[in-house]
């Protein structure tokens, strides 16, 4: 369909291009899968977040004389700052541990260019029953989540111990 589609306007080397045999391809069809998944959580969490971002600011920074721009920039994104932070942790951790859409469509290939850490490690553990690499890899998965997860709870609390 897609192949198609892209002949149609004019993309004569798309014809009959098998989009799961290139690295590249699939990695970028990997990624516009998981941002369309998330995009429902981000778009939910932001709208309740900017919903309860009082009026009276708004209107006290266009009394001043505020525009568009130093609306969000002066109101907006202060009152949010921790629900885009928390958003972004969890948005990180998530595409991160990705390991079910890159299963079902790629198993990791090809030539490894879809390979995570969670992939490498369901390998390791299936195919070579190589546990303690399996364990290894998991636990450095953890540790590499959890450096964001840090940095954003230590900014929350300083924010905290300033209000």
């Amino acid at each position: 369909m897609v192949n198609w589609a892209l002949t149609a306007v004019g993309f004569e080397s798309y014809d009959e291009y098998a989009w799961f045999a290139d690295g590249r391809a699939t990695f970028t069809i990997l990624v516009l899968l998981v941002v369309w998944q998330s995009v429902p959580f981000v778009a939910l969490t932001l709208y309740s977040a900017l919903v309860t971002v009082p009026a009276e600011l708004y209107e006290a920074a266009r009394i001043d004389g505020a525009g568009a721009w130093c609306l969000f920039r002066s109101v907006t994104l202060p009152v949010l700052r921790g629900v885009f932070g928390l958003v972004l942790c969890l948005e990180v951790i998530w595409v991160f541990k990705c390991f079910t859409q890159i299963w079902v469509v790629s198993e990791g290939g090809p030539d490894d260019a879809t390979t995570t850490l969670p992939v490498y490690a369901y390998r390791v553990a299936q195919s070579l029953h190589r546990y303690d690499l399996q364990a290894a890899a998991s636990t450095a998965t953890v540790a590499l989540l959890a450096v964001p997860l840090f940095v954003y709870l230590r900014q929350l609390f300083r924010q905290e111990g300033e209000l």
